[in-house]
């Protein structure tokens, strides 16, 4: 799963839209909740009480001030000319916030109270303030003796309406979603897409939790959905299929421009095929779609595989092709590779394919499996990606523990021999890593890879460009259940080409380039789904996938941002 596929909900918390308001600020309250603080710009002036009105049909109030700290940081949201008011003489008068005094209340008994009804502990009142002039100055707002901009305190009437602005804060008690973190300066600012499995909406929101767009559709999410550079959506779509019944089953692709029009369709779903998990959208505009096909027992058992190994009476192989979309639906089909057509196996000697598994590591052994149990979703195919450059694609195999490298480069009749194509090796295996085992490389504890999802390329924009970024859920993993985000540099020389292994020895790199693993290591965990996503700062961005939970850490493994869904 990608880290654009999660379950989620929204952020609860609506804030003002006001092409005048800047962006909110995040705090962790002594209450030890977030709260979060959004300046308005009025230049047409405003009084408190209007101001107080708005704040609350927004689902916040005036914010209330509580310590020096609090103090300092909405000062510094509004310290800018156009939250302020210029009186004659050039005394700076600031925007309101929830400071009030109860009525018949003077000077110097005071009465004064936060409209939040937090006590009235901690003031920061300018020289000679509050006033109290003409007995009806009773509300509170920044400046009104200097004509600099200062975070001091005064007081006003609230039937004056010439303030330039206001602050509002928004509380999340006892918050179990929407921002938990922020660090405006380390994280990168950018749009998130997450599209809720079995469900109808995808949805773009910024750092802030806020929403962007969504698109509302008529049928349940699969398990992918990408933004293109255009704007538009592309994603797949659950439909039943009585035979295909597995997880991560989709059968369809949508695209939708940004304003939710649906311009384009593809079904692919039949008693014999079902396309299931991801997608990939070539430079060309053409898709990579990745899907099961039906094969019987009967051809199972020519194939090599043991029959003690087919419980269900059937194998589900992966394949995956390339569509040329014809819209608003449908496709032409202009490039396949299929599994099948790459196996070997030293069960049955009387068999085309039977050789010494050892020795062709750019083969897949018909009867293995990673987890023990024999099912017809035999690789259980959860990812791909392309590599425009190499003219590659990478698919992530969870039922090996493994990720493969093929050539594109290949025609359909080349990807389905070993030869041909710019790599001379036709559809066969340019590469695997994650676990020796699968091809009599390794023992148990040379796994590297534990149901793994989401490898991709890192792109030559990005910092760590080129290298490969897997989620590794750590599902089974020896020494205990714990994920991580590795990054791998292949051994390869720099064109496309990977450094094969001698006989019996594993494919490398022995270790990852760069890790994230939490402290301790247990409270990072996804069992399933997930990925994780390169920043153009060198961050990492990382969907946890079962929890809803997205989250960016710096390069040193320091978590910037976070936002559960």
């Amino acid at each position: 799963m990608t880290i654009n596929n999660i379950k989620t909900t929204l952020l609860a918390l609506v804030f003002l839209t006001s092409a005048a308001a800047a962006a909110p600020q995040a705090w962790f309250h002594p209450d030890g909740t977030l709260h979060y603080y959004e300046a308005i710009s009025v230049p047409d002036g405003i009084s408190w009480d209007e101001a107080n009105l708005l704040s609350s049909n927004s689902g916040g109030y005036l914010a209330t001030v509580t310590s020096q700290a609090e103090n300092d940081l909405i000062f510094d949201l509004v310290d800018d000319p156009s939250y302020w008011y210029q009186r004659d003489g050039g005394i700076q008068n600031g925007p309101f916030f929830g400071g009030f005094q109860l009525d018949g209340s003077v000077e110097p008994a005071g009465g004064w109270r936060w409209i939040s009804g937090e006590d009235f502990m901690y003031t920061n009142w300018g020289q000679n303030q509050p006033s109290n002039t003409n007995n009806d100055q009773n509300r509170v707002f920044f400046g009104g003796t200097e004509t600099n901009r200062t975070s001091t305190w005064s007081d006003i009437s609230k039937n004056i309406s010439l303030l330039s602005g206001f602050v509002v804060e928004y509380s999340a008690e006892e918050q179990t979603m929407g921002l938990f973190q922020y660090d405006v300066a380390a994280s990168f600012e950018g749009y998130n897409l997450f599209a809720p499995q079995n469900s109808n909406n995808v949805y773009l929101i910024d750092n802030w939790g806020r929403l962007v767009n969504e698109w509302v559709t008529e049928s349940d999410q699969g398990n992918s959905a990408y933004l293109l550079e255009n704007g538009h959506l592309l994603r797949t779509v659950q439909i039943d299929n009585e035979r295909f019944a597995a997880g991560g089953y989709t059968g369809k692709i949508e695209e939708y421009d940004w304003d939710g029009n649906l311009i384009w369709e593809f079904t692919h779903s039949s008693d014999t095929y079902m396309h299931h998990h991801d997608l990939a959208y070539l430079p060309n505009g053409n898709v990579l779609i990745l899907a099961w096909e039906l094969k019987t027992e009967e051809e199972a058992i020519q194939a090599g595989r043991d029959p003690e190994k087919l419980p269900e009476g059937e194998l589900w192989p992966d394949y995956i092709f390339e569509v040329e979309p014809t819209f608003p639906s449908g496709g032409n089909i202009v490039w396949e590779w299929h599994v099948w057509d790459h196996m070997i196996q030293d069960f049955d000697a009387t068999k085309d394919n039977f050789g010494v598994v050892e020795d062709h590591p750019e083969l897949i052994d018909v009867n293995f499996h990673s987890h023990g149990t024999y099912v017809a979703d035999w690789q259980h195919g959860n990812a791909i990606d392309y590599n425009a450059e190499l003219d590659q694609i990478i698919y992530s195999v969870w039922g090996f523990d493994e990720f493969w490298i093929i050539d594109h480069s290949t025609t359909s009749e080349e990807s389905a021999a070993h030869t041909g194509g710019n790599r001379g090796k036709g559809g066969d295996l340019l590469y695997r890593w994650g676990n020796p085992l699968a091809y009599r490389a390794g023992a148990l504890e040379d796994q590297k890879l534990f149901n793994q999802h989401n490898p991709h390329w890192i792109a030559s924009s990005l910092p760590g460009a080129g290298n490969i970024l897997v989620f590794n859920n750590g599902n089974g993993r020896i020494g205990g259940n714990y994920s991580s985000v590795e990054e791998l540099t292949l051994p390869s020389d720099g064109f496309g080409n990977y450094i094969m292994p001698l006989p019996g020895e594993a494919f490398g790199p022995e270790e990852p380039t760069w890790m994230y693993v939490a402290e301790p290591p247990e409270t990072f965990y996804a069992a399933f789904i997930s990925g994780a996503s390169r920043q153009p700062n060198g961050n990492t961005l990382i969907c946890s996938g079962p929890q809803g939970k997205l989250f960016e850490v710096t390069s040193v493994g320091e978590k910037v941002w976070e936002y559960i869904v």
